[in-house]
């Protein structure tokens, strides 16, 4: 049997085993085993290529709890960013990708041309500026 990804109603992703010939429609809601869940496209179990954006990842994700508080982070910084219901980070492009590392003082030590590197300068949160 696959493995399929739902949707609890406080927002939790879960798996469950679930018949191929009898599997829920992405959207739908099902019940199983007494809870009600929502069947999502699964962003974890099909992780695009990393060529294909967008690209979801760990490494510049968050924990759940600190998801508001990462994005509000990132929209200060001059970089929006989105997470996923688990807190992974969604990159739209190499070059959101390499802002959102420098926003956070992080570099790929694989990098490429279009990677972040070391050398990149971190992005700190812009300053208010006073009146008067």
């Amino acid at each position: 049997m696959p493995l399929y990804e739902f949707m609890t109603d406080d927002g939790r992703v879960v798996t469950y085993f679930y018949p191929a010939d009898r599997a829920p429609r992405i959207g739908e809601r099902v019940c199983i085993r007494g809870n009600w869940v929502t069947r999502i496209l699964s962003t974890r179990l099909h992780t695009p290529p990393p060529g294909n954006w967008p690209m979801y990842s760990d490494a510049l994700g968050v924990h759940p709890d600190q998801i508001e508080e990462a994005r509000a982070h990132a929209e200060a910084c001059g970089v929006p960013t989105d997470f996923t219901p688990d807190g992974r980070a969604i990159l739209r492009s190499p070059k959101h990708r390499k802002l959102l590392a420098r926003t956070l003082a992080m570099h790929d030590r694989n990098a490429g041309p279009s990677d972040p590197t070391p050398d990149d300068p971190v992005i700190l949160p812009r300053k208010e500026k006073a009146d008067g």
